[in-house]
């Protein structure tokens, strides 16, 4: 039996110097191109924010970092220093069905 409805949930991070609505974009573009002769569909965006840059230096950051170390008794390390960082949340549900 092969269902005349699906649905999908994606849940994606943005990368630096990405953009919701670019994402969203790509991600429809994407869709459509692998969306079969027959089939329809439909790209929802429940949810969406610009991308936050965290300083690494930041006074809050190292207090997580040694709480974290504290509770689970790990350390990273790297031979690289550490890079600023920047993302976001963004929250989409495709559903797709036979075309009428």
């Amino acid at each position: 039996m092969i269902p005349a409805r699906a649905v999908a949930k994606i849940s994606t991070r943005l990368v630096a110097d990405q953009r919701p609505d670019e994402a969203a974009g790509q991600l429809r573009a994407a869709i459509a191109a692998a969306c079969p002769r027959g089939v329809t569909a439909e790209l929802k965006v429940q949810h969406s924010a610009a991308p936050s840059l965290t300083n690494p230096d930041n006074p809050f950051i190292h207090a997580a970092a040694a709480a974290m170390k504290q509770v689970f008794d790990r350390t990273r390390s790297t031979s690289a220093p550490a890079a600023r960082s920047e993302s976001s949340a963004s929250s989409t549900a495709i559903s797709a069905s036979p075309a009428s």
